[in-house]
């Protein structure tokens, strides 16, 4: 399961009071799943404190069987996750939704 975006809001670094990042924080608790992040507005620095490991986008995609993209970063936008099936991808953020 991979999650996409853990920053209060897109395209920034500020992950405090961030819903994304409480959502992945709940689902890192159920250590029977393997949690994938990708937040390329995070530096390394930043994830070694948060205890995630952090992975590029197409690693990401690549890596799992589920997809979620919690923020719509401009980097997503570039990303190919129209490929994926519609099974395998929820975009809570509306990020494939705007034109």
């Amino acid at each position: 399961m991979s999650f996409f975006g853990l920053t209060y809001k897109a395209d920034s670094n500020d992950i405090r009071e961030s819903p994304s990042f409480n959502i992945v924080k709940h689902f890192l608790k159920n250590k029977k799943l393997k949690i994938i992040v990708c937040e390329p507005n995070l530096n390394s620095n930043e994830f070694k404190s948060l205890k995630i490991n952090n992975f590029n986008i197409d690693e990401t995609i690549r890596m799992s069987n589920l997809s979620i993209i919690l923020v719509n970063h401009k980097q997503f936008k570039k990303s190919n996750f129209k490929s994926l099936p519609k099974d395998k991808l929820l975009d809570i953020s509306g990020l494939l939704s705007k034109k």
